[in-house]
């Protein structure tokens, strides 16, 4: 599950065994989206317990688009607007 989301990385709770420096897929479902969002690469750079956090490597055009609106609507929503 993504508890934390930026442009450049993520935070994630997981039973998967992250190990700092490994690279990763990221695959991101959002609820009301269509398509989940596919990260091709990224690294985790820490652990702690269940969680780990990544930085993306490589983002495509579109993806970093679809990440910047997802963002903003959760930022809007957070703020009392309607997302």
């Amino acid at each position: 599950m993504t508890v934390d989301l930026s442009l450049g990385g993520a935070k994630f709770e997981s039973g998967l065994a992250a190990q700092p420096g490994r690279v990763l897929v990221v695959q991101l479902i959002v609820p009301g989206v269509d398509e989940p969002v596919f990260i091709d690469r990224a690294q985790v750079q820490w652990t702690q317990d269940q969680t780990f956090g990544v930085e993306f490597l490589e983002v495509g055009q579109q993806e970093m688009d679809e990440l910047e609106q997802i963002i903003e609507e959760f930022i809007s929503f957070e703020e009392g607007g309607q997302a």
